[in-house]
């Protein structure tokens, strides 16, 4: 191959498209033709990995098509190339280019290492191509970098030792794959045993650790833990405790194993001897060891490291880390190349190292090192010599500040960036001290051991993740890096300041402990990767040794895609972070060859390739060498082999879905012996057996059904389909219509209630469309419950989200796209994570569901900012059609859905909405009013009922909901829910409820979503919700069966305002918004200026500050400087502030409203198929079946009152209720008693009311008509009988003391509360009664039978929210620690500039002053803080903890 230096255009060979892309850009080559770009003077084309591999036996000689014994070893006399089907088409491309007339060089630009060598060179080779040969070498992807390597381009010629090394592996992996995998597989009676020069020693080392923990027998023995205190009042103060130990005999220090010097017989009896010693014998200090240790900052990472580092700290298997490095070398240009198993950086590099700490201090900017990138580094971790083809891993100068990175891109990118930095820091010192304390006693001393650690200095482990305020625990002598058996930790103590040798101490205690031997640990990514990278050091050759120390088994390229491959192929499981080796891998290791599993023949062959690639090695005699190799193992394996039985297990392996890559292993097992075609004496198993009616494969720790291969189904024959899988014979109303839309592939919006069958609308038309149905759902509870529910049908659903480990829902990505899946659900934050929606739609879906979709719309109830990315998310995914699903969608909302997903109908036409089954024709609804103080006994009395049970009771905070579990706990099994619990709480809660196990539970609206409890028959709101939607989201959960069921609201005056309170805090009146953006200025300027400018209470600027930031008003940066935004913010605040506060009106009219209280709903949500009919069901329908409200005749003075109202709409119907009560009451009557009587004469049907509207000021005001009914033309005076009124609730009851009622004494309970009904009613009578005598003005009548009023005003509220806001947040004792609130501040601007949102959104200034005063020290402690929600807590959690904990010490 020649070299060129023409002046002709320059063909450039690029391994993948966006690398392709990035060099296209540097050098100028703007103009994108089909599969190259072109311009400036070059072509740039690229390959797709590898293009071009060796080809398989049966295409180099036709016998070896057949998988028979005499035909190996097989050994070819040339080594042909094939062209991959799959790519070939991008191969023309580049054949096209390379020879095209006018290129008269050609650029290897692949990447720069032995496998991208190879990749250049068979595409080089199978092109015919003759043209010179330039060589790119580079380790950044910049675009300085690029031009960099461009103008220093080498001759093809001086890589062509690395050339023959690269296809010298590839060629001895097809030799060695090929032939032992036939010899292994024909040997063992034809079953496909995979065999491979690396994955096999690979898999040897796991097989070895499984089978020593499978003959590990633990054993019982005891060690010896006394506490030694002051003696006397001399001496050091504070207690220590020591492990007895037997001493080195003299001459045999060296075998001593501090381990087994410990332990003793587990019978007791030299145990019990030595306490009865040690309890009366004198203890002393006999020595003390103090000695300090230093650790320098660690080197930087190779790949391995990283991946290994990665393993410990984040969970992400090899393959993961590489993914993730790769991405941020490629994409993000943030990483230098990862490939790499260099440590240390050269002279040249280290020159730009001070650009680069510029472009990455600023998080850690608090933490550096002084001179930290200006300092040269020393031999350490820059030298030459120790640099190959590419140095360690570090950070380019491209500024990380405009880079969309994922968390798990972030985590790899802050580890390199914190190793490059802590370069420069002094080394970690600790002390370890050593105390043994003598015991003596008359015949014998006994000796503990003591050891205790402190840091000197932090050092570089400042910049470490998880800091370094812990020292290493002490190492103690004898004990090896490579332990037969892992050992229980030694607690850490701090041992008392002071002591020193011949110190009288006292015993306190002394105890045997019983303990039991452990196996050794299994391997897991982590230790694989070190056990494969230093296999050779087990060999005497020093050569081979340091080969294996240099490469090890593979190449740090390659080790992740080894792990893989044995994953795919059945020879190993995950175990969650670990290892675990299948009956099918042990089998394989005890058959095969001892050279075949040895490190040995990896050790030789690598060093070999390396003698070649530093060009004093011979390709021909390498491959000479491997063929000898092969000959002897052929010979030496005899033609049967007795495989070992495989036990049964409860979960299969994965399928081999992912081959290894066309590189390092090329040729390992890839050839697969075709059906029917071997010709062993022992007859093969069948290949393909019929399947059972549910066959279960891996998925994580559970098993899921195997997906059935379908038809699709036309949509006039859904009805076989629902009956064949789900078992039902017809369909529910309304369901058939939206069913066949979906399957015929239309767009639609389905509006059903909870309960009424909305999920089987898509999940019957994607089964239907014979594809995979791609559901999102922003539940995590709905989404495992949906999951269960259709593997429990035989059909293939698995779900993403963050609950899941990664390696699990990677593996769930590969089934999807390989087609093995009905069902994927995905939570829509995944939506954000770069390439997921890309990776989706390699394979098009043949249903988009999204469920919940009011997410979507921020007029819905619960906007999630989530869901507005699938607007631009779900046109990748087309031409799949769209359902979107919610339960609850107002007009506003629907129409907001449709546009934002973007749902088409017909020509252009909108897309199909479906509103159906808004009416619940089995729950009678109840609203009573009752004063907070009554709800707990008047819920008590309902539930009393065992019709009433199961029940959901609702409660507007979690302190309520916590008091009424409390109070109904003495009655009822009880739990309550609420999202201030741990998960594991919530899951055992929710868990023991749909068992059955609970009768109650009272929880905040973070319970239910998703939950498919049938037979609920209660749910009670113990307050006023915040919208309608949420409301009848909420009742709906109530009789899923169809059975009678009851859906109660208990609420007051007070509940509105309260809520009127915090909509009012929540959005600020639009006056003070403008106030602040009048004052902002067009440049930034530190929030606290514009604050003193503005002149806005403190309280309040915080909010307005944040709503205008929302609307546009303001930009605020990270550090939070403040500059005037854009003008047209005040119509969009507005717009939501109006919507906000209308959804509480309708709440507050609804608990008000005297109609139907399911027509009310029905009519809320525009069921246009709905018959208008009332329900006949609910506390004004039939008030006669009522469970909580207490119905009367009226007084002698309300029925007075009845007949005017009456006469006043015979003389003018249709009057606004309000008007209505001024001209004929006044202040006489209180309106809500007038309330109460219209409420009776609407029951008792003689008017009816309906909703008006007026325009006042621009603005729709809403109002109530009252009109006479047909009936009611007839009357003039209602008839005795006619009306009925709810009784005014009774005086509250004094509070009962906590703890006054046994919480078993059920029947006690009973009888008390028994007693107290009927008190309370004949209290009742008694006023009523009274009443009837008296007559006097109606205001003070009902006065005097009402009980005392909750202090009304928002200035009382106020006060008392404030209160309860102070006492939430005192959970700490003392005053905010100075030091703290910094610490806390510098890391919420980091995060901040990390996420580009000001340091607000983090925490505002309130909440981290109260986490500073509170100092929590786990999550639960921090959810107790004021303003600490869930979500705050699992995004930011281990941060804030973190930190508190490195502060508080």
């Amino acid at each position: 191959m020649g070299d060129g230096g023409g002046r002709g255009v320059l063909a450039v060979v690029a391994e993948k498209p966006a690398v392709a892309r990035d060099i296209a850009r540097a050098l100028g080559a703007r103009e994108q033709g089909d599969g190259f770009f072109r311009g400036n003077g070059y072509v740039v084309t690229w390959a797709i990995g590898h293009l071009v591999g060796l080809a398989q036996p049966d295409e180099m000689r036709p016998e070896w098509k057949r998988w028979q014994r005499e035909v190996l070893p097989m050994l070819p006399g040339d080594w042909p190339l094939v062209v991959q089907e799959k790519t070939a088409s991008q191969f023309k491309v580049v054949k096209r280019v390379v020879n095209a007339p006018e290129v008269d060089t050609v650029v290897c630009a692949t990447d720069a290492g032995r496998e991208g060598e190879l990749i250049f060179r068979y595409i080089y080779e199978a092109a015919g191509c003759r043209k010179p040969v330039k060589r790119l070498w580079v380790s950044s992807l910049t675009e300085g970098a690029i031009r960099d390597g461009f103008r220093a381009l080498k001759p093809g010629r001086e890589y062509e030792p690395l050339s023959d090394a690269a296809k010298g592996r590839s060629r001895a992996d097809w030799l060695v794959g090929m032939n032992l995998t036939r010899l292994y597989t024909l040997a063992c009676g034809g079953d496909m045993l995979s065999v491979g020069r690396v994955q096999t020693p690979t898999l040897a080392m796991v097989v070895e650790r499984e089978l020593a923990i499978r003959d590990f027998v633990p054993k019982d023995y005891l060690e010896i833990l006394a506490t030694f205190g002051p003696a006397g009042p001399e001496g050091p103060r504070g207690s220590y405790q020591g492990t007895w130990f037997r001493p080195a005999e003299p001459g045999r220090e060296k075998e001593w194993d501090a381990r087994e010097a410990r332990r003793l017989s587990a019978d007791g009896e030299e145990a019990g001897r030595i306490v009865e010693r040690v309890k009366t014998g004198r203890a002393a200090v006999e020595s003390v060891t103090a000695e300090t240790k230093r650790m320098a900052p660690p080197l930087l990472y190779d790949l391995t490291e990283l991946q290994r580092h990665a393993n410990r700290l984040y969970g992400y298997s090899a393959k993961r880390t590489l993914e993730l490095a790769q991405a941020l070398y490629e994409k993000h240009k943030l990483l230098s190349y990862p490939r790499t198993s260099s440590r240390h950086l050269s002279k040249q590099i280290a020159d730009t190292l001070p650009e680069v700490v510029r472009a990455i201090r600023g998080p850690w900017e608090a933490l550096l090192a002084p001179e930290t990138g200006e300092r040269p580094l020393g031999r350490r971790f820059v030298d030459d010599a120790k640099v190959a083809d590419h140095h360690a891993i570090i950070p380019t100068t491209t500024s990380p500040e405009r880079a969309r990175l994922t968390q798990e891109e972030r985590h790899i990118y802050e580890l390199v960036c914190r190793r490059l930095l802590a370069a420069w820091h002094e080394d970690f010192v600790w002390s370890v001290t050593t105390v043994i304390t003598a015991v003596t006693s008359a015949s014998e001393v006994d000796r503990f051991h003591s050891a205790g650690t402190m840091v000197v200095r932090e050092g570089w482990k400042v910049l470490d993740v998880g800091g370094g305020q812990k020292a290493p625990k002490p190492r103690e002598a004898g004990k090896k890096g490579s332990e037969a058996e892992a050992e229980e930790p030694e607690d850490e103590q701090e041992l008392p300041p002071g002591l020193a040798k011949g110190q009288a101490r006292a015993v306190r205690d002394v105890k045997p402990v019983t303990k039991r031997t452990r196996p050794p640990p299994r391997l897991t990514d982590a230790s694989l990767l070190t056990a494969m990278e230093t296999a050779g050091r087990t060999l005497d050759d020093k050569e081979l040794a340091d080969a294996m120390r240099e490469s090890g088994l593979g190449t740090p390229a390659t080790r992740a895609a080894i792990i893989e491959t044995l994953l795919d192929r059945g020879y190993l499981e995950r175990r969650g972070k670990s290892f675990e080796a299948t009956e099918k891998g042990i089998g394989l290791i005890r058959v095969v060859h001892p050279d075949v599993k040895s490190p040995a023949m990896t050790g030789q062959w690598e060093a070999w390739l390396q003698r070649i690639e530093g060009g004093s090695g011979d390709l021909e005699s390498f491959l000479r060498g491997i063929e000898a190799y092969i000959i002897e193992v052929v010979g030496k394996v005899p033609p049967n082999l007795s495989m070992p039985m495989v036990a049964a297990r409860t979960s299969a392996p994965r399928a081999p879905t992912s081959p290894l890559p066309l590189g390092e292993g090329q040729g390992e097992g890839q050839s697969r012996p075709p059906r029917n075609q071997l010709t062993t004496e022992s007859p093969s198993q069948p290949r393909n057996t019929a399947r059972s009616s549910l066959t279960l494969v891996s998925s994580g720790p559970t098993t899921r059904p195997e997906r059935t291969s379908r038809q699709p189904t036309r949509p006039s024959e859904l009805r076989g389909l629902l009956k064949e899988v789900f078992g039902f014979t017809d369909f529910r109303p309304y369901q058939e219509a939206v069913c066949r839309a979906a399957t015929e592939g239309k767009d639609l919006l389905l509006v059903m209630p909870t309960g009424a069958g909305k999920s089987l609308c898509y999940q019957l038309p994607g089964l239907a469309r014979a594809g995979t149905t791609l559901v999102i759902s922003p539940l995590i509870a709905l989404m495992e419950d949906q999951v269960a529910r259709l593997q429990s049908l035989g059909l293939a659903a698995e779900r993403i989200h963050s609950g899941r480990d990664r390696a699990t829902s990677r593996q769930v990505c590969a089934d999807y796209l390989e087609g093995r899946l009905d069902f994927l659900f995905i939570a829509p934050e995944r939506l954000g994570v770069p390439g997921f929606v890309e990776l989706l739609a390699r394979r098009t879906p043949a249903l988009v569901a999204v469920d919940e979709a009011h997410c979507i719309s921020q007029w819905g109830h619960d906007f999630r900012p989530d869901y507005r990315l699938l607007g631009a998310r779900l046109p990748m995914l087309r031409p799949s059609p769209v359902i979107a699903l919610t339960a609850t969608a107002t007009p506003d909302v629907q129409r907001d859905i449709v546009q934002q997903l973007g749902l088409e109908g017909a020509k252009d036409t909108p897309a199909r909405t479906f509103i159906h089954g808004f009416r619940r024709t089995n729950i009678a609804i109840e609203v009573r009013e009752l004063n907070p103080s009554q709800r707990s006994d008047a819920i008590r009395e309902l539930l009393a009922d065992p019709s009433h049970r199961p029940a959901i009771v609702y409660a507007s905070t979690r302190k309520h909901a916590e008091r009424y579990t409390e109070e109904l706990g003495a009655d009822f099994h009880t739990g309550t829910y609420h999202a201030g619990m741990s998960a594991s709480e919530r899951d055992e809660v929710q868990t023991a409820f749909l068992g059955g196990r609970l009768e109650v539970i009272v929880a905040t609206t973070a319970f239910g979503m998703g939950i498919d409890k049938a037979d609920v028959r209660t749910v009670v709101h113990a307050a006023l919700p915040a919208s309608l939607e949420g409301y009848y989201q909420e009742l709906g959960r109530a009789g899923r069966d169809g059975k009678p069921s009851r859906a109660v609201l208990l609420h007051s005056f007070i509940d509105r305002r309260t809520h009127e309170f915090f909509h009012e805090r929540d959005y600020p009146e639009p006056s003070a918004l403008e106030r602040i953006y009048r004052a902002a200025r067009e440049e930034q300027e530190p929030k606290e200026s514009l604050a003193a400018r503005a002149r806005v209470a403190v309280d309040t600027f915080d909010k307005a500050l944040e709503q205008l930031w929302i609307h546009g008003g303001v930009e605020i940066s990270p550090d939070e400087s403040v500059r005037r935004g854009k003008p047209g913010w005040a119509a969009s605040y507005a717009a939501q502030r109006e919507h906000k506060h209308s959804q509480l009106e309708h709440m507050a009219r609804y608990g008000e409203s005297h109609g139907c209280r399911m027509k009310h709903l029905v009519d809320h949500f525009g069921d246009l198929q709905d018959t208008g009919a009332e329900c006949g069901l609910c506390d004004v329908c039939a008030p006669d079946t009522c469970a909580t409200l207490r119905f009367g005749e009226p007084t002698a003075s309300e029925l007075h009152a009845l007949g005017r109202i009456l006469e006043a709409l015979h003389e003018r119907d249709a009057q606004a209720t309000g008007r209505l009560h001024r001209e004929l009451f006044g202040e006489e009557l209180p309106r809500r008693d007038f309330e109460r009587l219209l409420g009776g004469l609407v029951r008792a049907g003689l008017v009816r009311l309906s909703e008006d509207t007026f325009e006042k000021d621009g603005q729709s005001i809403t109002f109530q008509r009252v009109s006479l009914t047909t009936e009611g033309r007839r009357t003039r005076e209602p008839a005795p009988g006619q009306v009925q009124l709810p009784r005014p609730p009774d005086e509250a009851p004094a509070r009962r003391r906590r703890g006054s009622r046994a919480k078993g004494s059920r029947a006690e309970g009973g009888r008390k509360k028994a007693s107290r009904r009927k008190e309370s009613a004949s209290g009742g009578r008694r006023k009523r009664q009274a009443l009837e005598r008296a007559e006097p003005a109606y205001y003070a009548a009902q006065d005097e039978a009402r009980p005392t009023p909750v202090p009304r005003g928002r200035e009382a509220l106020t006060r008392a929210l404030e209160r309860s806001r102070r006492s939430g947040e005192t959970l700490g004792v003392g005053t905010p620690s100075p030091q703290l609130v910094e610490a806390l501040k510098a890391w919420r601007l980091a995060e901040a500039r990390r996420r580009r949102v000001p340091a607000f959104r983090i925490l505002t200034d309130k909440v981290l002053g109260a986490i500073a005063t509170a100092r929590p020290r786990d999550g639960l402690a921090l959810q107790r803080v004021h303003g600490v929600g869930p979500k705050l807590a699992e995004r930011y959690g281990e941060a804030i903890l973190g930190l508190v904990g490195r502060m508080s010490s």
